[in-house]
């Protein structure tokens, strides 16, 4: 009754948690990275790679799919130049 796995599938059709943890982000935080860098070179203060990821799995897959009419047009050309 709870949402509890019951062979494979949950018991009232909805599930109680993602397949996949989520990376812990709740320290990164852009705002604190700026203020404990005030007066230096910005270009030289290394930033975490998730400021830039993708928050979630569907954006993530919707980046991939963002330009699917270039991936079709790629396939259907025969010369490799044209098609990189």
């Amino acid at each position: 009754p709870n949402g509890d796995l019951a062979s494979g599938a949950f018991r009232n059709g909805r599930r109680t948690c993602l397949p996949a943890p989520a990376p812990d982000t709740s320290n990164l935080n852009l705002w604190n990275i700026l203020k404990n860098n005030i007066g230096k070179d910005l270009s030289k203060v290394s930033m975490p790679v998730e400021l830039n990821e993708p928050l979630n799995t569907l954006q993530h897959m919707c980046e991939e799919l963002e330009y699917t009419e270039l991936l079709d047009k790629a396939a259907q050309t025969d010369d490799p130049y044209e098609r990189m």
